[in-house]
């Protein structure tokens, strides 16, 4: 992936697998980033690891299956 600078990404589900891998690559790519799980813990890895690579970021606890979470 490449041209992302300037760009938000969102990502869901980004506290492990293809979550995390989508986010770090985005991250890579230029995006700033917007990132949720129900798994806190995990998120906050990914976090720092987005960090790391010197994106900006912004995490939230977020489960997409509780519509109120949305409105």
């Amino acid at each position: 992936m490449e041209g992302f600078a300037g760009k938000v990404a969102v990502v869901t589900g980004a506290g492990s697998g293809i979550g995390q891998a989508l986010a770090i690559e985005l991250a890579r790519s230029g995006a700033s980033m917007a990132i949720s799980d129900v798994d806190t813990e995990g998120l906050a890895v990914t976090e720092e690891r987005l960090k790391a690579i010197g994106a900006p970021v912004k995490a939230d606890r977020l489960d997409v299956t509780e519509r109120e979470a949305f409105e």
